[in-house]
């Protein structure tokens, strides 16, 4: 596919993942990519304070700009993915990103 050849080309390993009969092509977050996402992340669970709900939904945002940044196809809204898909993307590019330990080895095309 062309996607995985653009990101091979940028220096990006795709791991394929099958979630309820559906291939997703995903791409390792860089620490530069984590760093700014945590920023964001932390800046406004500060603002939310004490609001449970908020950051509840702060939480969930982290997960969906997560996957939005390293999906690599197929080019969807994460919005628009089943609940339980972009939760199970989001654990697997943090595997392959190196944050399940030394010994985890995610599939690799």
């Amino acid at each position: 596919m062309a996607a995985i050849q653009a990101k091979g080309d940028e220096g990006f390993e795709v791991a394929m993942v099958t979630i309820a009969g559906k291939e997703y092509g995903i791409r390792a977050v860089t620490r530069k990519e984590w760093r700014i996402l945590m920023a964001e992340r932390n800046t406004k669970l500060e603002a939310a304070g004490d609001d449970m709900k908020l950051t509840v939904e702060i939480q969930e945002d982290e997960i969906e700009n997560l996957v939005g940044k390293c999906l690599v196809f197929p080019a969807i809204d994460v919005g628009k993915m089943l609940a339980g898909a972009v939760d199970t993307l989001s654990n697997e590019i943090l595997a392959l990103s190196g944050f399940a330990g030394a010994d985890f080895e995610a599939t690799r095309l």
